[in-house]
């Protein structure tokens, strides 16, 4: 699970570096933004599997048992 987490976080961050070049010339004063609203979302997103795999073996649902 952990070479999954790691090779898509490189993934996704190689694209987020790649989307201002591509989108500066048809966005202009809004690619900033844009950029920013899409990289956010993309990151949060990377970081669910890993929740979502330790979500049944979290302690806090159980009561601590």
């Amino acid at each position: 699970m952990a070479s999954y987490s790691i090779h898509l976080k490189q993934c996704v961050t190689l694209y987020l570096f790649t989307l201002p070049f591509t989108l500066v010339r048809d966005l202009g004063l809004l690619m900033p933004p844009i950029v920013t609203i899409v990289s956010f979302t993309l990151m949060v997103r990377t970081t669910q599997p890993a929740r979502i795999s330790n979500l049944p073996f979290d302690s806090f649902l159980f009561g601590g048992l």
